[in-house]
Order: structure tokens, then sequence, then C-alpha cells
């Protein structure tokens, strides 16, 4: 009877043991394309405020402040491809401060 009691606590433990791995693993892709979501949406309005801004008078301080203010990093191409400005994201403190 005992034999009988652990085959079918394994036959009822291994299931379940995969659905819980497939659980994670959809979770695990269903909370990266909220990421990506996320990241569009910031992409999105970093690009309309930036249309919105006139960045003649600003110049590329105003391109820095967008940049920074939505943690994006742009870049202004001319029709012919070339760079009109650039800015980047600055790292934060923790990846520039070496460990103690």
């Amino acid at each position: 009877m005992r034999g009988l009691w652990a085959r079918l606590l394994v036959s009822l433990a291994v299931p379940t043991f995969i659905g819980l791995l497939l659980a994670d693993v959809a979770f695990l892709f269903w909370r990266q394309a909220e990421l990506v979501r996320e990241r569009q949406v910031e992409l999105l309005d970093a690009a309309t405020e930036l249309a919105a801004r006139d960045l003649a008078h600003d110049g590329p301080a105003g391109l820095e402040t967008i940049a920074r203010a939505h943690d994006v990093a742009l870049t202004l191409v001319r029709a012919d491809g070339s760079v009109l400005a650039s800015a980047d994201v600055p790292l934060p403190s923790f990846a520039t401060t070496p460990p103690s």
C-alpha cells in the first residue's frame, strides 16, 4: 500500500512541478513584453515633447533636458542622415562608483 501512495504522490508532483515551471516561463515572457511596451510609451512621450519644443532656441541643452526627463538617449538626424545633435542619459551614480 505504501508503494501505491508513493507512486500516486510522484505522479501528481511531477505534472504540478512542470506546470509551475511553465507558468514561471510564461510570466517572464509576459513581463518582458510589458517592459517593452513601457519603454515604447516612454520613447513616444519623449518624441512628442521633442516635436512640441522649438530646439532652435534651446539647442543641445533642450535635447539633454528631454533625454534626462524621460531617461532615454536621443539623437536628432537631418534628412540627409547627418547628426544634428545627440544626448545620452548619464549613468546612475551606483554604476560609476567603484565598490569599496
